[in-house]
């Protein structure tokens, strides 16, 4: 989508329908085949263009299956950090030198907490 577009129109929703629909096939079949692991690597993916259309998957599979909660947890968890790091890719290589530190310093404590809110989604019962 570009800077000015209705992201109500039919067009985005068929567009983002159309992705959805990708991403859950994906995932499911990451999961039938690899299972967690799977659906770990389906989450660092899909996340390097989007999280939305994981999030909603991940909602989707904890909703149908409350014993995957964390699993799903995880893997909206890896999903952002996978679309963290590109965008902060593109801000360090397209970005003026200030923007630089000031994205770098910011992704780098994201990637902490990610760690950190990971292991504990990990303990909790």
């Amino acid at each position: 989508m570009t800077a000015g577009e209705n992201p109500f129109e039919l067009g985005q929703a068929i567009k983002f329908g159309l992705l959805f629909g990708v991403v859950m096939v994906v995932a499911k079949a990451a999961e039938a085949y690899l299972g967690e692991t799977g659906l770990y690597l389906a989450g660092a993916v899909a996340g390097l263009t989007d999280v939305d259309a994981i999030s909603l998957s991940m909602a989707n599979l904890a909703t149908a299956n409350p014993e995957s909660l964390k699993v799903a947890a995880r893997t909206i968890v890896i999903a952002v950090v996978s679309n963290t790091l590109v965008k902060t890719g593109m801000a360090v290589f397209l970005g003026a030198p200030a923007l630089r530190r000031a994205i770098l310093l910011a992704t780098f404590l994201l990637l902490i907490t990610a760690a950190v809110g990971t292991m504990v989604v990990g303990r909790g019962s």
